[in-house]
């Protein structure tokens, strides 16, 4: 990564722990707001996408929360996380 990329990366990763504040909060929709954040800055991280997802959950938007584990599922088919939120789906 050059220099740019990894100061991204570590603001996206303060926004991603706001997020998980918020979440563990139950400020769902201000968690999703923080996981957009972080998104916009690095959309490459499987992470933001499944803890949108979680929080989209949280909030009872299964279909935004679908989208979210779609678009986590290209980056990291595999997401053994991602697969154990939507068993119920």
């Amino acid at each position: 990564m050059v220099d740019e990329e990894l100061v991204l990366v570590a603001k996206a990763n303060v926004l991603k722990d706001e997020g998980n504040l918020l979440l563990s909060q139950k400020k769902y929709v201000e968690a999703v707001a923080k996981y957009s954040e972080a998104i916009t800055l690095y959309p490459n991280n499987v992470i933001y996408y499944s803890n949108r997802a979680q929080a989209f959950i949280k909030s009872e938007s299964y279909g935004f929360a679908i989208l979210d584990a779609n678009e986590a599922l290209k980056y990291s088919p595999s997401f053994d996380n991602l697969t154990q939120r939507f068993k119920m789906f």
